[in-house]
């Protein structure tokens, strides 16, 4: 077609010149037969001209109807702008359905406790922008994570080193450590004996002495027992070239990625022990970095105000997310994986939609920069925590914000929600403290349906009571009336029908008893150790963890 169209263009050329080079005003001024000879050329050649033109006209239309048709092809056999999620394997899901049933109902009437984990003897250095506490920083740990099971825990430091801690290991050491410290006891006590015998006998006690060389061994096999476990259960990975910044484990605890000042985020195999892979495209430090609920997708923000995301099958992000006028200090996933939430220091959070890249969501009002984000399970509501030691809660779907928590003298650098109905918030900051608050119950339909059973299964086995509590509960009231002087049913005064404290109305409610959400219920405190980290488990059990730190003295909590 192409041959064709370049023929054609000479042709109208040649004839378009053919036709120039003649006089336009011959016909109409000369009369005789030459003259009206060489009109006649003329003519026929401008038709020749028109004809190769429209030929032209044609082929070119032609071609531009193919170019359009290959366009039109092209952008039909793309696949739509959406980030698919990875369907979960069976072994994923069997440890899904194995937390649900082993799941742990916690609320402001049942709190639970915590499993709080301390780095010693950490290594000095600088933390990360925005999110390490000068505490940390001078002790050397910058970040922290644990696995969704709690048996691996991994944390990063200032000299760009990370430490995988295997958990079942380190007990397992613990035990068999045990185990020796009750063998040296024994030798101990038998070489006494060997040694009281061989006095009292005059040479004897030679099966003591064998009972001794036996334990010996023994020990020196555990000895090389617990060499071996020591190397396994913490492992370092060194790779970055900066502090370490950001922690998270992939959804199937076989991946952990890292974030770090020197601009990349890496991919490492907790099976393995090794490094697979670095995710160069941060132009400047990345200051956090989350791993995607379901896949094999994470987030990372950096300095250079953008949050980018990425896949472990591609080099390069799938999405950047710009927009912030000042460094990505934090992020974070919508339980859905099909929102993204990041946090800046120009006092802002955006959340993004992951298949198109565009903001849905503007929160501001921030008094100070936001360091740690959470979501609640049923995902309407974010949490944001910021260095003022203020959270503030976010409607999402309003974009308004809701309410704010104080308690905290310092940044608020990791928060979790509890899992299920979400009804506790647990916070912790550089003030060394974990802290607990109330919220209220997400709108989980199985939740509901699960309290309902719950409720009708109480109500049928104390039926069979009623009859013979009503009467002495009558009587109880009637004397609490009497004394008390409230008008609180029961008798008893306003503090303690909300155990959770007073003032204003309560939202939510377990059997008879209510209390207030947004309140702060319990302060748990650390000596010398600031809380980096805090989650919830999938089975509800709190774990925290932060670096043990030297104190000056008089500025103890």
């Amino acid at each position: 077609m192409q041959e064709e169209e370049e023929k054609l263009t000479k042709q109208a050329a040649a004839t378009t010149a053919i036709a120039a080079s003649a006089d336009p005003f011959t016909d109409f001024m000369e009369v005789d037969g030459s003259n009206a000879a060489g009109g006649g050329a003329v003519s026929s050649a401008a038709q020749q001209a028109a004809a190769t033109a429209k030929r032209l006209r044609a082929v070119k239309e032609r071609a531009l109807a193919v170019a359009r048709a290959k366009q039109r092809d092209m952008i039909d056999s793309r696949r739509p702008p959406a980030i698919p999620l990875l369907p979960p394997h069976d072994k994923l899901r069997k440890a899904t359905q194995d937390d649900l049933d082993a799941r742990v109902n916690v609320s402001p009437l049942d709190l639970p406790s915590c499993c709080f984990f301390t780095i010693l003897n950490s290594s000095s250095g600088s933390g990360r922008n925005g999110q390490a506490a000068a505490a940390a920083a001078a002790a050397g740990l910058t970040a922290m994570t644990t696995s969704r099971d709690a048996k691996l825990l991994a944390a990063g430091f200032a000299d760009s080193s990370i430490k995988l801690y295997n958990m079942a290991l380190l007990g397992k050491q613990r035990g068999r450590l045990k185990d020796k410290l009750e063998r040296r006891a024994g030798r101990e006590e038998r070489e006494a004996a060997a040694a009281a015998a061989k006095r009292q006998k005059g040479g004897g006690g030679q099966q003591q002495q064998q009972d001794v060389m036996d334990v010996d061994m023994e020990e020196e096999e555990l000895q090389d027992e617990l060499e071996d476990m020591s190397s396994q259960a913490v492992t370092r990975l060194a790779g970055h070239a900066g502090s370490i910044t950001g922690l998270d484990f992939s959804v199937d605890q076989h991946l952990l990625f890292s974030s770090s000042t020197d601009g990349t985020v890496r991919l490492w195999s907790t099976e393995l022990r090794r490094g697979l892979a670095a995710f160069r495209g941060h132009v400047y430090p990345v200051w956090d970095v989350a791993a995607c609920p379901h896949g094999t997708y994470l987030l990372s923000g950096g300095s250079d105000r953008t949050a980018r995301l990425w896949s472990t099958e591609y080099a390069r992000p799938l999405r950047i997310f710009p927009g912030h006028q000042s460094d990505v200090d934090v992020v974070g996933w919508h339980p859905n994986s099909h929102y993204a939430a990041s946090g800046s220091s120009d006092r802002t959070v955006r959340l993004w939609d992951v298949a198109s890249g565009s903001c849905v969501r503007l929160l501001t009002a921030q008094t100070s920069c936001p360091t740690s984000l959470a979501f609640s399970p049923d995902g309407r509501q974010l949490a944001v925590g910021t260095e003022e030691g203020i959270v503030a809660v976010y409607d999402i779907g309003s974009a308004r914000r809701i309410a704010l928590l104080e308690g905290h003298h310092g940044a608020v650098w990791s928060m979790s929600y509890s899992q299920g109905c979400g009804s506790l918030l647990a916070t912790g900051g550089a003030d060394r403290t974990l802290r607990l608050y109330s919220m209220p119950r997400c709108e989980n339909a199985l939740q509901v349906l699960a309290d309902e059973l719950a409720v009708v299964g109480s109500s049928s086995s104390d039926a069979q009571h009623a009859g013979s509590t009503a009467a002495a509960g009558a009587a109880a009231a009637e004397t609490a009336k009497g004394t008390t002087g409230t008008g609180t049913p029961g008798g008893v005064s306003g503090s303690s029908a909300r155990p959770v404290g007073t003032g204003g109305a309560a939202t939510g409610h377990v059997g008879h008893h209510t209390w207030q959400p947004y309140q702060q219920l319990r302060t748990l405190s650390t000596r010398a150790t600031p809380v980096v980290h805090v989650t919830f488990t999938p089975r509800n059990l709190l774990l925290a963890g932060g670096p043990w730190t030297l104190l000056a003295p008089g500025k103890g909590h």
